[in-house]
């Protein structure tokens, strides 16, 4: 989440500068209202994330990822290893359905694999938290609980919705 500077070219305040200070304000990320010079106003957004704050949801995302990467892998494994036949038909049914247990694992920790990682990718290029549909700020409650959520609650509220008919 970058610094966000708004210039207008008036002086003093335009109607446009004063309803963009009140919508961050709003927001409660509203840091500065600066005049850079006479003629330019400047509102300056403060980053929703701190450098720590960043740090501490990088290395939590890469423990899951460690986490994840381990499950899929001994699945997988497992997979492999419980191939063999067996001679009775209630033995082959329920290997048979172990197995599938097993690929269905994997397959989720799979796809969450691919939420997380690309939730790393969202926090390095400085984008994490901003929810994918609306460009809001996702809730830090929201992301301490879910650090891979890329929609804030009302965007995540509404795609179930609109899914589930």
């Amino acid at each position: 989440m970058a610094t966000l500077a708004l210039v207008v070219p008036r002086h003093p305040l335009s109607q446009e500068s004063r309803a963009a200070a009140l919508f961050f304000w709003a927001r409660g990320s509203l840091l500065a209202f600066i005049i850079k010079k006479p003629g330019n106003i400047g509102i300056q957004v403060s980053p929703v994330l701190s450098p720590k704050k960043t740090e501490q949801f990088r290395q939590l995302l890469e423990v899951r990822i460690a986490e994840l990467e381990s499950v899929s892998g001994a699945a997988q494994r497992e997979t492999r290893v419980d191939a063999a036949k067996h001679a009775d038909p209630a033995d082959q049914a329920a290997s048979e359905y172990e197995r599938q247990e097993l690929l269905h694992k994997a397959a989720a920790a799979q796809q969450n694999l691919r939420n997380i990682k690309q939730a790393l990718e969202r926090l390095q290029q400085g984008s994490f938290g901003e929810c994918a549909a609306c460009g809001g700020d996702i809730e830090l409650k929201r992301l301490e609980t879910i650090p891979w959520a890329s929609y804030c609650v009302k965007c995540q509220e509404a795609s179930e919705q609109g899914g589930g008919r």
